[in-house]
C-alpha cells in the first residue's frame, strides 16, 4: 500500500492558493477574464500534479524487490525521466493547441510550483528530517 505525505499535500494546496489569489488579483487588475484565468491556473497545477504522480509511481514501483541489479537501476532512472519528460511535453502541447488558456499563467502556474516543490527540498535537507 503507499502512503502519501500528509504535510506534502497540504504545503501544496496552500501553495494552489496563493496562486489562485494571485491570479485573482492579476485579473481584477488587468483583462477581466476570471473564468480563463482561474482555468489556466488550474491546468498548470494539473500538470504539475501528474509529473509528480508519475514520479513518484516510477520511483516506488520496485521499492519492495530486494534483488535488483545496479544496470536496472539505471534503466529505471533513464526510462522515468525520458517518460517524464515526453509527458510533460504532451501535456504542455495539448494544454496549448486544445484548449484557449492563457498560456503566459499556465506555465507561471507551473514554474511556481516547480520552484517551491525544489525549495522544500533545501528546507528538508537543513532541518534534516523528512518533510
Amino acid at each position: 500500500m503507499v502512503f502519501f505525505d500528509k504535510k506534502a499535500l497540504v504545503y501544496y494546496f496552500i501553495v494552489f492558493c496563493l496562486l489562485a489569489i494571485t491570479c485573482f488579483l492579476f485579473t481584477f487588475f488587468g483583462d477581466k477574464n476570471y473564468l480563463l484565468n482561474a482555468s489556466s491556473v488550474l491546468g498548470g497545477f494539473t500538470i504539475f500534479s501528474i509529473i509528480n504522480i508519475l514520479t513518484f509511481y516510477l520511483m516506488n514501483r520496485n521499492k519492495r524487490n530486494k534483488h535488483i541489479t545496479p544496470f536496472f537501476v539505471l534503466y529505471e532512472a533513464v526510462y522515468a525521466t525520458i517518460l517524464k519528460y515526453s509527458l510533460l511535453i504532451l501535456l504542455f502541447g495539448a494544454i496549448f493547441k486544445f484548449f484557449e488558456l492563457n498560456n503566459k499563467i499556465v506555465i507561471f502556474t507551473f514554474v511556481v510550483m516547480v520552484i517551491f516543490k525544489i525549495l522544500s527540498y533545501f528546507t528538508n535537507n537543513k532541518n534534516g528530517k523528512n518533510f
